[in-house]
């Protein structure tokens, strides 16, 4: 009977206070769900990430050498204890792309079973001249399965390439498991920053020296990434491997060594062999030089006796052509006088012929006549005619006769002139004769001599030829030899300059980009929830405390009855146990189910903007923090339950079924400023002797509500503190656009060169030498690590790097008294200003140097100090290493434009730009931007509920007040305005005390959720404050009209019945 009726009590005293049991269901499950929620984000974030890289068979380790890696290499990390599996590859940065926008790409060759792709387009490499390219690379530059990529390694002239081909094709495009976010590295070509990835087969690659290789480590898969376990398993291994790739450089070096001398003995021999032929062949050469030209020189002089006797037999062959000259004239007078007599003869026998004629006629006549005379026929008259022609005729035949005698001699005489002119001519033609015979002979010897001489000619060319060629080869060969010397020298001078190989053992954070920011962004919601849920949690407790210890005191009375009815305490307190049980155990289910679910997917959702292709979430549920959280709630509601009931407990039943006694009215401070109280009306007056006079639920309204003013300030101060810092940091600490960094042993003048080519480009505003590594500082718990700044011109120290104290904004000078510390190491090394810290230098041993001033930065630690001071402490000249730029544009356009143009030096080996390690910067936090949001959300939820459970506590214990209130006619709008303004009096006051535990719990929390190597700003903006209090006081106006409706619905006649 006493079961059922504690039972049906129990139901009844649920359904009657259902708001009041929501009120602690909901409470406890935003603090359940927030706390578990964060907390169980960071470990989803590691099994998100594991199981991805298990998916895909991520190398735990990977190796590099500076001289490359063998196959003997490969077997010997293989047979290290731990080694699972080591894949040998190999990889080549190159450029591709139009020659003004060349990007960078990183080809590696693909692995079947690690390092796996998630192929989106196409399909993955099958045969030689076929790529797998990245999509973020494909979709920028407008890529497509089935196009042509030309690659362009950019070697020197000495330098082997190591691809076969320098044309691909696009086969498939999609996403690798060694670049989860955006960022592909850097390199020393092209801007020197990487803008994709390309994977081809092993068969592309024309090396038998492979240039990396990936390793497995036994165990590691069924580890979680990102955690001690995992870490430490690896860390055995690089360790392992850490002692044997030594060996292995030492013996790369030595075989590489012994390879490079045995060479460089061949060579030597080579060319001492080659200087000896050089030195016979100049022998042989000039002996044949000698011998020719002697041949050359009796040719000349066979050639000069021949020119002379030529010479004489032109003299005598002018002379006998003088001789011939003279004998033709005079037969040519000859021959004019035989003319001129053969000329008289011919007249001569003219006439003679003519009187022949005639006395041949007169012959006949006289023939005739002594014919006709014979016959005696004639007559006298022919006869004496006849004797008148014989008359004649006897005449003149003597004269004919005598004629004929003198043409006779004159024929003789001609006849005599013509043999002499025939024997003149007979002589000047044998003359003659003997002149064409001498001009053949000359002919002929002048023939000879030109040919003699074109032969000389043809020697002494050939002669010269030959000592020309002989000079040319001798030359050619002196060149060959000194070029060969020189090789010699460089190849010595090389040998010289080899360094021991350096062997690189790198665990996942050093060997793939980003993989640590996964890690630190997983570490840094971790750190979150270090301070922020718990809070959030004991708010939420605290105000469920509230509620179950007013629960048990409103109902003093049926308390009593039942004691007076005969029920026992634990009887009694079951009840309420059960009803703080019910609704912490409901809250605390609902919050564990729902929190560990939605609160790690919304994070790990807003981190996967930075991490696009890691696809699939593992959001297991973690029941350590579900029983923590379950277990803490339940024991503050249950814990409160008990001292309240045994406090009732204490007194009698008779005692507790009475009202308790009304509180001693007692006057407030403000009745003694009466020039106040005095011009305050009843309500005000009322209103504010009830805050005075409830002071327990003032301070736990006031604690309510601050602390979820503080939440909210704490989630707006967050968002400023970690947005702000890259802005800061690259906007106003550092003021250099790029960073251009040597090679090891660049000298001095080589740096001048480069700087040199800066003074020429237009678009360099400034820039400055400076000394930037690494180094270590001394710690008393650990060392740190710290990059030493050493500028050359102090005078640009203002330029570039701005030294101020992060409060007052002093600007600090740097001497030569101390050095100046950033802020965030000098905590980590518990030091300040005048302390001295330790150096320690592998070159210099440990230095002292004393800390002059405390610079404000956020990202990375610096430690600065002048060139004079480096030179006093370190005993040595700073060895500048890099140059810091200012370019006269901001836009990444220009900058990469500079970088490419300094990256054609050869010893400008990296360009680091400021814009990119912003961008980096404010990608790697901006995703905590959603998270912050999530624990405004959450912040605010809370301040809502915490104020709704007040206020409904603080109306349900003033009932019958209220109801009194009703009764002497004060309306709706009234009554409420009654409860509002003690409401936002409460608000005001705890807005006011949230603010101030808000900016203490903004540091504290600041601190602890910071890493190593960042500092988080300690400011909180004032629209943050602007905006916490908005959601405080609107929170507070939304629970108001609520209470408005409560406060309508209460019955004056009920609420005013006496208890008796």
């Amino acid at each position: 009977m006493k079961k059922t009726a504690l039972k049906k009590d129990f139901k009844m005293e649920i359904k009657k206070t259902m708001n009041r049991f929501l009120s602690i269901l909901f409470i406890v499950a935003l603090g359940v769900a927030f706390f578990s929620g964060i907390q169980s984000a960071a470990p989803d974030m590691r099994y998100t990430a594991d199981e991805y890289f298990d998916q895909h068979g991520l190398a735990d380790i990977k190796v590099m050498s500076t001289l490359g890696l063998t196959e003997e290499n490969i077997e010997t990390m293989q047979e290290i204890p731990g080694v699972e599996q080591v894949y040998a590859g190999y990889m080549a940065d190159v450029l591709c792309g139009e020659e003004n926008s060349q990007k960078v790409l990183h080809v590696e060759s693909i692995f079947d079973d690690i390092n796996k792709l998630d192929v989106e387009e196409g399909r993955l490499p099958e045969k030689v001249g076929e790529c797998f390219l990245d999509t973020d690379f494909a979709a920028e530059n407008n890529y497509h399965v089935g196009d042509t990529i030309v690659f362009s390694e950019e070697k020197g002239e000495d330098e082997e390439t190591l691809l076969k081909t320098t044309q691909y094709t696009v086969s498939g495009i999609g996403s690798a498991s060694a670049y989860i976010s955006f960022g592909r590295g850097s390199s020393t070509l092209g801007t020197g920053t990487v803008a994709g990835f390309a994977y081809i087969l092993p068969e592309n690659f024309d090396s038998e020296i492979y240039t990396q290789a990936y390793i497995t480590v036994e165990g590691a898969k069924e580890l979680t990434a990102y955690t001690e376990e995992y870490d430490n398993r690896v860390e055995a291994v690089k360790d392992a491997l850490d002692e044997q790739t030594k060996i292995m450089g030492e013996e790369r070096y030595d075989s590489i060594m012994s390879e490079a001398k045995g060479s460089l003995a061949n060579a030597n021999r080579t060319l001492a062999s080659g200087k000896r032929e050089l030195k016979s062949g100049i022998e042989d050469a000039r002996k044949e030089l000698a011998d020719a030209k002697l041949q050359m020189l009796e040719g000349e002089k066979e050639v000069w006796d021949a020119q002379q006797d030529i010479a004489s037999g032109k003299e005598q062959l002018l002379s006998g052509q003088a001789q011939i000259i003279k004998a033709q004239k005079q037969l040519k007078d000859s021959q004019e006088q035989l003319r001129s007599g053969e000329e008289q003869l011919e007249a001569a026998w003219e006439e003679y012929n003519q009187m022949k004629a005639q006395i041949d006629e007169a012959q006949v006549n006289l023939a005739w006549l002594d014919e006709l005379i014979a016959q005696w026929a004639a007559t006298e008259e022919q006869i004496w005619q006849a004797e008148e022609l014989r008359a004649t005729i006897d005449q003149t035949l003597p004269v004919l006769e005598e004629s004929l005698t003198q043409l006779n001699a004159q024929q003789a005489e001609i006849d005599a002139a013509k043999a002499q002119v025939e024997s003149g001519r007979n002589e000047i033609s044998s003359s003659e004769e003997q002149i064409k015979t001498s001009q053949k002979e000359l002919a002929d010897g002048s023939e000879e001599i030109r040919l003699a001489k074109i032969q000389i000619a043809e020697g002494q060319k050939e002669y010269f030829d030959g000592k020309e060629d002989a000079v040319k080869e001798i030359k050619d060969a002196k060149e060959e030899i000194y070029d060969g010397q020189q090789e010699i020298a460089d190849a010595q001078e090389e040998i010289d300059g080899l360094e021991e190989a350096t062997v690189y053992v790198m665990d996942r954070d050093a060997a793939f980009y980003d993989y640590s920011t996964c890690g630190e962004n997983a570490e840094r919601i971790r750190n979150i929830g270090k301070v922020f849920p718990v809070i959030f949690f004991l708010v939420a407790a605290l105000v469920s405390l509230t509620t179950m210890t007013r629960m048990v005191e409103e109902e003093r009375t049926q308390i009593g009855t039942m004691r007076a009815l005969g029920y026992g305490k634990g009887a009694i307190m079951k009840k309420y146990l059960g009803y703080a049980f019910l609704a912490t155990a409901l809250g605390s289910l609902i919050g564990f189910l729902i929190g560990e679910k939605i609160l790690p997917f919304i994070i790990i959702y807003a981190y996967g903007i930075m991490f696009p292709h890691m696809t699939g979430m593992v959001i297991p549920y973690n029941m350590t923090y579900a029983v923590i959280a379950s277990g803490a709630a339940l024991i503050c509601t249950m814990g409160a339950t008990v001292a309240a009931c045994y406090k009732e407990f204490t007194q009698t039943p008779a005692v507790l079924m009475r009202p308790p006694a009304p509180k001693e009215g007692k006057r407030v401070w403000l009745e003694y400023l009466p020039f106040i109280w005095k011009h305050l009306s009843f309500t005000w007056k009322s209103t504010i002797r009830n805050l005075m006079r409830y002071k327990k639920r003032f301070f736990m309204t006031i604690l309510g509500i601050g602390g979820c003013m503080a939440l909210l300030l704490v989630g707006f101060g967050l968002r400023d503190s970690i947005l702000d810092i890259a802005r800061i940091q690259y906007k106003e600490i550092q003021l250099y656009d790029a960073t251009a960094i040597f090679e090891d042993g660049t000298t001095k003048e080589e740096r001048l060169k480069v700087m040199d080519q800066m003074a020429e480009n237009e678009k360099i505003d400034g820039y400055g030498e400076a000394l930037v590594k690494q180094t270590t500082l001394k710690g008393t718990e650990k060392d740190q690590d710290v990059y030493l700044f050493v500028l050359e011109d102090m005078s640009q120290m203002e330029r570039f790097v701005k030294l101020r104290d992060r409060k007052s904004k002093e600007k600090y000078v740097l001497d030569d008294d101390g050095i100046i510390l950033t802020e965030k190491m000098a905590k980590l090394l518990g030091v300040s200003e005048g302390d001295t810290v330790v150096i320690r230098d592998d070159d210099a041993g440990e230095i002292e140097a004393v800390i002059s001033h405390i610079t404000e930065n956020y990202m990375s630690h610096y430690l600065y100090m002048t060139p004079s001071l480096y030179e006093k402490l370190y005993g040595q000249e700073p060895e500048y290493n890099s140059i810091l730029l200012q370019s006269t544009e901001k836009d990444q356009e220009t900058l990469d434009s500079i970088g490419e143009e300094l990256l054609k030096n050869e010893k400008v080996v990296n360009l680091s730009y400021t814009k990119s390690l912003e961008k980096q910067v404010d990608d790697m936090l901006g995703s905590l931007d959603i998270v912050i949001f999530v624990l405004i959300i959450s912040a605010g939820m809370l301040a809502f509920v915490v104020l709704y459970n007040l206020n409904n506590i603080n109306i349900n214990e003033r009932k019958r007040e209220l109801a009194t209130i009703k009764v002497l006619g004060f309306y709706d709008g009234e009554v409420s305005a009654y409860v509002y303004r003690e409401n936002i009096l409460l608000t005001i006051i705890g807005t006011g005390v949230g603010v101030l535990f808000g900016i203490l719990l903004h540091r504290y929390i600041i601190v602890t959720v910071e890493i190593d190597m960042c500092m988080f700003g300690r400011n909180i903006n004032w629209p943050s404050y602007l905006y916490s209090i908005l959601f405080t006081f609107g929170f507070s106006f939304i629970v108001n009209i609520f209470m408005h409706f409560k406060l309508k619905k209460i019955d004056m006649v009920e609420s005013l019945k006496s208890v008796e």
